[in-house]
């Protein structure tokens, strides 16, 4: 679940403590269902979580300790109801009724709408695959799970292209067609702009891997726990966060 939110870069608009309270929803609160046996199971039973569950209208509660009564359940129900200002994901604990600890300031309404959108695509692709017969040996095919964790770019305003050499993440970056696009004509264009960018990537390296400048050959350091590209959002953030929303 972390890994598909932070693909589709909404990590960092949700705490990871809310993102564990719902999959922990899926177990505790699973009737008429059983709880998920399989992590793919588990996975999608998230997404259904995500593009069903009426955020906007019900508070998603969490009952961890199995102890909950009807009562508590009521009364968290009419505090929702009562509030003026609620958060836009207001997930209750015994301990956390009023949804104050992790959801409180975060996401917004603009995060949650893209996320339960993202959630019904993948649900949708996901359907489209097993009609079509891709589901085998009991799991979808590996290259067919990946466009579920490729995001469409298509929706923002602009898009910052840095430098492959300089992203100490992107060996974690999981390459293939967008759900979105995967559907449409535009699926074959997306995977072959996707093959040129990491041939492009590769041959960004090999230009300070190769160069002949002796200087750069000399250097030995390692540097640890310096992420260019979270220094740069930082300072984004800094100028820009009143005017834009940044996904990363």
């Amino acid at each position: 679940a972390k890994r598909w939110l932070h693909a589709h870069m909404l990590g960092m608009h949700i705490d990871e403590e809310a993102i564990e309270l719902m999959v922990a929803s899926l177990y505790c609160d699973c009737l008429p269902l059983r709880p998920p046996s399989s992590h793919l199971t588990g996975f999608l039973r998230f997404l259904l979580l995500l593009s069903d569950f009426p955020f906007d209208r019900a508070p998603l509660i969490v009952d961890l300790e199995s102890d909950m009564s009807d009562e508590v359940r009521r009364d968290i129900q009419d505090q929702f109801d009562k509030a003026s200002a609620r958060p836009q994901m207001w997930i209750a604990t015994a301990d956390d009724p009023m949804s104050v600890k992790w959801t409180r300031s975060r996401p917004n309404a603009l995060i949650v709408r893209r996320m339960c959108s993202l959630a019904s695509t993948a649900l949708a692709r996901v359907s489209t695959l097993v009609q079509r017969g891709m589901y085998l040996h009991g799991t979808l095919c590996a290259s067919w799970v990946q466009e579920l964790f490729c995001t469409p770019v298509d929706d923002f305003d602009m898009v910052i292209k840095l430098a492959p050499a300089r992203v100490p993440l992107r060996p974690y970056v999981i390459r293939g067609t967008s759900a979105a696009a995967a559907g449409s004509a535009d699926g074959a264009a997306t995977a072959a702009v996707g093959q040129k960018r990491a041939r492009e990537g590769k041959a960004q390296d090999s230009v300070y891997a190769g160069s002949g400048f002796k200087n750069l050959q000399s250097i030995k350091e390692v540097v640890v726990g310096v992420n260019p590209v979270r220094v740069y959002l930082d300072k984004l953030l800094e100028r820009f966060e009143d005017l834009c929303v940044f996904f990363h």
